[in-house]
């Protein structure tokens, strides 16, 4: 989740907000966390190129059982929660090393 607005309550760096954007645009630049997202993205496209292929088949949307039963998508339905939270982790990990420089 990207973050909105940030605030810095730092006194010596008051009012100095370019270097605080600089900060929080390079945690999201932190290879990592950039590898985790694009794995995450291209397995949410794959589900959903999956998905339409379902619905041009069969006229509906596939359930979650459907798409878990499923052979070639069901290990990424599976796994696409441990994706997110590690992409999560990831994120929260680099925030709490910006707090603490």
């Amino acid at each position: 989740m990207a973050p909105t607005r940030s605030f810095y309550f730092s006194s010596d760096n008051k009012g100095d907000s370019k270097n605080t954007q600089d900060e929080i645009h390079r945690i999201y630049s932190n290879p990592m966390a950039a590898g985790l997202k694009k794995d995450l993205n291209d397995t949410e496209s794959t589900i959903k190129i999956w998905q339409e292929s379902f619905k041009a088949k069969h006229g509906r949307k596939p359930t979650m059982e459907e798409m878990k039963r499923d052979p070639e998508i069901g290990h990424l339905v599976s796994g696409l929660r441990e994706q997110k939270q590690g992409l999560k982790s990831s994120l929260n990990q680099a925030f709490r090393d910006m707090r603490i420089k």
